[in-house]
């Protein structure tokens, strides 16, 4: 997937010999095909936690990263809205949150909502707007961050499920499908698994 992807182009960097085992046919195949495709900004995890530190800086690096890799990339804002009365507490509470995670945001009146986007519900109250939220095709994403890992040598294979690591020798013996391989290091980002 997408983090399995941008782990390998990270390490395609250094001189290593580095292998991706992808049970599926392609990458990108499981949860990162079946994403929201939204580049979140930040403004509501937890202050403090590591998703909101990583929603943050993870969402700052998308204009550049999408750029080097040539996918589209909309950084569109994103508005969460309040359609009754109680729900612009909470739309005080998030914008709080943003500023403690350092998100840019802005509380927008109802008038200023149905301005900017003319096809809203009528009965919106206010909104949140988070300038920095995009939105990006997360399967291309994925298949982007392999060709440019692949193209700075690293393997991948595809079609091939990790059975089973066990500890050996100071390093990992890893059993797949298909055979076994010796590593000094594993990295798991099997998703769901």
């Amino acid at each position: 997937g997408v983090v399995g992807g941008f782990i390998a182009r990270s390490l395609s960097r250094y001189e290593l010999s580095v292998l991706v085992l992808e049970k599926e046919n392609d990458v990108g195949d499981v949860t990162s095909m079946a994403n929201s495709a939204i580049a979140h900004s930040g403004y509501d995890p937890e202050p403090g936690s590591k998703k909101a530190k990583f929603n943050v800086l993870g969402n700052r690096m998308m204009p550049k990263v999408c750029q080097e890799l040539d996918v589209p990339f909309g950084q569109v804002g994103t508005l969460t809205i309040a359609l009754e009365d109680e729900q612009l507490k909470t739309l005080k509470d998030l914008l709080e949150r943003a500023k403690i995670n350092g998100v840019e945001a802005k509380i927008l009146s109802a008038e200023e909502v149905k301005t900017l986007e003319p096809n809203i519900n009528p009965e919106v109250k206010g909104a949140l707007l988070c300038p920095t939220g995009g939105i990006v095709n997360p399967f291309l994403l994925s298949v982007r961050a392999f060709e440019n890992a692949m193209d700075n040598g690293v393997k991948l294979h595809l079609n091939e499920e990790v059975k089973g690591i066990k500890k050996e020798n100071g390093g990992f013996l890893v059993t797949t499908t298909k055979g076994t391989y010796q590593a000094k290091v594993v990295i798991n980002a099997a998703g769901l698994h």
